[in-house]
């Protein structure tokens, strides 16, 4: 800066009708630490008791205006005269103010209207002679014409707003000026500033590199005004660390902690693969001020170093913060990931995981492994979500089967695509397998069992036994032995139990990994006291639609000529009572009819008879039917089973049964309770025919089993499909 002096005189001038009067206003400026002279690049002078302004540019030094006086100056307005002031201030940021003179009263109009002539706001009321104020607002940027009219003139002013403020278009009587009631001020269309002796006066002085100056006074006399002039400082700003770094964009910023003293009017930062960028270049624009802000880059090259800084602008200069290096990201790749070893195999689990070890250049939106039992599984198949990015993760396999090989691999996907890792193979576990076996020795309270561990499925078999209870698929959380433990048969003692009640019972085999069941076997134990030729009560499961319990009781008989030795039930198996008569077609006699080890109730579910094969398990009609699948084992206990067809033949022979019309015997009461046909057949000769079984077989290529029929007292031969009656025996 040129340290010079520069005197900028501002020069006011009264009129009157006497003559004119003027005082000298200098202005100096100097720099405040040196105290040189400098030169001033302007002065703004602002009147603040009359709201007027004028400006002082450098080389002009003077400015002659009227200045007035309060008395004699000022003259009367001739009657019948109508005056509209200018709007003060103009343009205006909030509101606005007119004056309004008139000789006489009446009513008054003001409209204000828009540049296009529409009319936005008016006012109407009756004032008396005088000056009058009124204050206008509105909202926006924009020009407006005020018209002023009564019934003898009309006037109208243009007004502009800077919209620096939202409001509503109005217009208020803000009341009468009695200090200028009657008088107006010479010459006021000739400048627009006018001064009076005494007004307050602003001055605010500006040179480039240095703050602004303003000194406030009252002249009344030639004055001289010294202004000490500040320099400006460059701003302090520093650079923010960049992020969200991608192949073409990045993020960064900086904070603006100081502005030197003069309003920063621009920031942001500047960017380029050499050191110290500058705006000259690469550049973002980010507001104005103090204070931390964000700046976007774009348009980078992948895969490329570059330097970037942030800058700050006031009227001294550009400044610029610490330097900062980043490189763009590469184009993306498919993510590398590795596969980790699978551990924690279990039946139906497993745990395994993988490592992202590269995200490829774009975000890993998902990872995870995936397996199947063929090689090279893919997320087709079966696969886990183990949340996303790079580094070590862990999956947890689920669902899987038993004694199974696996294939795995870890998989990690991004906006280019899924990769896999490494394939590795593991093998499910499995539980032991144990078979139970045939229950034996049933007394009123005791029975032996047992069962085989042929398998400990990959772990050591920790316990064995057998369960048992009265409702089927009994668990170890129920009665059950501990038979040692490893694989291979044992023999388990059941106590305890309750004469004449139905048991279910199963053998387990534990290891670490859970408890294996065997097959289910069903078993009575005797009544107390049981000796034929009393009776005895059982609790049958009826199934079908809706499964009862139903309590039967039964005739016991021996002595029956041709099996002496053998205890004989009086009545069908499954019979509510005994037959009356050889033809007794009744249902409640007839009992149940079964096919090859499968049970059907006539009328089992209430209505008509559905057969149901779910009764019991049906076992191959090839194969012998043994003990445990004897239906009278299965129903009475042990010990009972199905005659013979030796021993129907015996009871034949001796009994001299000649058909259904001969004698009937009183004893076995065996009666015409009919037979199904086939499976799912219908019922025929109920009170004509009845067929009842033996435990003989005859294999042949039609699957035939001997059976006793009573009708004509013969052994032959049925179908294994057909449904017939039974009668238990005891030896």
């Amino acid at each position: 800066m040129k340290k010079v002096s520069l005197f900028l005189s501002f020069l006011c001038c009264s009129f009157s009708i006497l003559g004119q009067s003027t005082i000298s206003l200098t202005f100096v400026g100097r720099d405040a630490v040196t105290l040189n002279l400098l030169s001033l690049d302007s002065i703004f002078i602002n009147n603040t008791s009359l709201f007027c302004d004028t400006s002082l540019y450098q080389p002009v030094t003077s400015l002659t205006v009227p200045v007035l006086y309060v008395g004699n100056e000022l003259y009367h307005k001739s009657p019948g005269e109508f005056f509209l002031s200018q709007n003060v201030p103009n343009p205006f940021p909030i509101y606005t103010d007119v004056s309004i003179y008139r000789e006489y009263g009446g009513t008054l109009n003001l409209v204000l209207f828009d540049g296009i002539g529409r009319k936005i706001a008016e006012y109407h009321d009756v004032y008396d002679k005088g000056y009058h104020s009124f204050r206008i607002t509105s909202s926006g940027n924009k020009v407006l014409i005020l018209s002023v009219f009564d019934e003898k003139h009309n006037k109208s002013i243009k007004i502009i707003g800077t919209g620096l403020k939202e409001s509503t278009s109005a217009i208020h009587y803000t009341g009468q000026i009695p200090y200028f009631e009657n008088k107006t001020l010479k010459n006021l269309e000739n400048s627009g500033f006018h001064f009076f002796l005494g007004n307050q006066l602003t001055y605010s002085a500006y040179a480039s590199g240095y703050l602004n100056k303003t000194i406030t006074d009252n002249p009344t006399g030639n004055s001289t005004y010294y202004f000490n002039m500040e320099t400006i400082n460059p701003p302090l700003v520093t650079t923010t660390a960049v992020t969200d770094i991608t192949q073409t964009t990045s993020t960064s910023g900086g904070n603006v902690t100081a502005d030197g003293g003069a309003p920063v009017t621009v920031r942001g930062v500047c960017w380029g693969t050499a050191t110290n960028p500058t705006v000259t270049g690469n550049h973002t624009t980010n507001g104005g001020g103090t204070g931390s802000f964000i700046s976007y880059l774009t348009g980078l090259t992948p895969n490329t170093p570059y330097y970037v800084r942030a800058y700050a602008s006031n009227s001294s200069g550009t400044a610029y913060g610490n330097q900062v290096l980043f490189t763009s990201a590469q184009n993306p790749t498919i993510p590398l990931v590795t596969t980790a070893t699978v551990s924690n195999i279990a039946l139906t689990t497993a745990t395994g995981g993988g490592n992202v070890v590269s995200d490829g250049g774009a975000t890993v939106s998902a990872r995870g492994v995936c397996w199947g039992t063929t090689p090279n599984p893919t997320m087709a198949g079966n696969y886990t979500v183990d949340g996303s990015g790079t580094g070590a993760f862990i999956s947890y396999l689920n669902g899987l089967i038993p004694n199974t090989p696996y294939c795995i691999r870890a998989y990690a996907t991004n906006s280019l695509g899924t990769s896999y890792g490494n394939e590795l193979t593991f093998s499910t576990l499995t539980l032991p397998t144990v078979t139970t076996v045939s229950v034996t020795n049933i007394t009123q309270t005791t029975a032996i069992s047992g069962g085989n561990v042929t398998a400990d499925g990959g772990a050591s078999v920790t316990a064995r036994g057998v369960c048992w209870g009265t409702a089927p698929t009994p668990t170890i959380t129920g009665t059950h032995t501990t038979d040692g433990e490893g694989t291979g048969t044992f023999i388990s003692s059941m106590n305890a139990l309750t004469p004449n009640t139905l048991y279910y019972i199963r053998a387990y085999a534990t290891s670490n990994l859970g408890t294996a069941y065997g097959n289910e076997l069903s078993f009575s134990t005797l009544p107390a006291g049981f000796t034929c030729g009393t009776s005895i009560t059982i609790n049958h499961v009826a199934g079908g639609v809706a499964p009862v319990t139903k309590t039967v009781t039964y005739s016991t008989v021996t002595n029956i000529p041709g099996e002496t030795s053998k205890c004989w039930i009086t009545s069908n198996l499954g019979a509510d009572h005994q037959a009356t008569a050889v033809d007794d077609a009744t249902e409640a006699s007839a009992g149940w009819y079964w096919q090859f080890n499968q049970k059907q109730g006539y009328k089992h579910d209430g209505t008509t008879r559905v057969p149901n094969t779910t009764w019991v398990t049906l076992i191959d009609e090839n194969i012998d039917w043994q003990p445990a699948n004897d239906p009278c084992i299965l129903e009475l206990g042990s010990g009972w089973r199905l005659p013979t067809s030796t021993e129907w033949t015996n009871v034949d022979a001796t009994g001299g049964w000649a058909g259904w019309d001969g004698p009937w015997n009183s004893a076995l009461k065996l009666h015409a309770a009919g037979y199904i046909y086939g499976v799912g057949g219908l019922l025929y000769n109920r009170g004509e025919y009845g067929i009842y079984w033996s435990s003989s077989q005859m294999i042949t290529s039609e699957g035939y089993t001997l059976a006793f029929v009573s009708s004509i007292c013969h052994v032959t031969q049925t179908g294994k499909a057909d449904g017939h009656n039974l009668r238990c025996i005891k030896d």
